[in-house]
């Protein structure tokens, strides 16, 4: 619905924007025609209300001499566009791909890698929330992309965690540091996991048997990733897996 008043026509609700009554036209019949609020708002189609505010307003900024402004000036002092939220410092995926990265080194958390995002951007940074999001956003994405068909009993992966785990003994005090040897089924994910007292042939070796049995049978193919070369071949040169029979060993090993 639209009035004409003043000249200048002001949308009530279909309009674009907020729409609010003619500055200029509320203070020319309250200081030139000498109307009272009531009969303004009666012949504008306002309410009593906004006529009032704006009056108020008017006496705080200058009164009758107001009227020698320009309507865009007047709606500019009476209501002024309030500056927007500071744009916030977005991550690449070329930061996302080194957050994650960072985040497989021991002792490196989120918040450790969020007080440094915080103190390169200072108060355009997003909330810690936000940059958690990103991150698994992103890592969500990778997986996405990187996903992978395997064939059921194609592929068995071997390998070592990262991370050791402590063993401790009957006093309570740590006994040594135990190796993570892991074996998962491509296909399924189904995986088998036992400690050992350390990265070598024999243990390798054994750990794999364990897994077959566990298992209850071999796959096609074995890939270790990322299995030191020490471990891998004998001093000959010569892979530790011959002793296995009928299986091919796919990948290298790591220097």
């Amino acid at each position: 619905m639209a009035g004409t008043y003043g000249g200048e026509k002001r949308w009530r609700n279909g309009g674009v924007g907020r729409w609010r009554p003619g500055t200029a036209e509320i203070l020319r019949l309250h200081y030139q025609e000498k109307l009272e609020r009531t009969p303004i708002a009666s012949s504008l189609g306002i309410s009593y209300t906004t006529v009032t505010r704006t009056l108020h307003k008017a006496e705080a900024k200058g009164g009758e001499e107001l009227l020698t402004l320009a309507d865009p000036e007047l709606e500019a002092l009476f209501y002024p566009v309030r500056p927007g939220p500071k744009a916030r410092v977005e991550l690449s995926e070329a930061e996302l791909d080194k957050i994650l990265g960072e985040l497989k080194r021991r002792g490196v958390t989120r918040q450790l890698l969020y007080r440094e995002y915080v103190a390169a951007n200072g108060e355009v940074a997003m909330s810690y929330t936000s940059f958690c999001e990103r991150i698994r956003q992103h890592s969500k994405a990778l997986r996405l992309s990187m996903l992978l068909e395997h064939d059921p009993g194609a592929e068995m992966y071997i390998d070592y965690c990262g991370d050791r785990v402590p063993i401790y003994g009957r006093s309570g005090e740590v006994a040594f540091y135990a190796e993570i040897f892991v074996a998962t089924l491509a296909a399924s994910g189904y995986t088998y996991f036992e400690a050992h007292p350390s990265q070598d042939s024999a243990s390798f070796c054994a750990g794999i048997t364990r897994a077959l049995e566990f298992f209850g049978g071999t796959t096609a193919a074995w890939v270790p990733e990322n299995v030191p070369r020490n471990i891998f071949t004998d001093d000959d040169g010569r892979t530790t897996l011959e002793e296995f029979e009928g299986v091919h060993v796919a990948g290298n090993p790591v220097e």
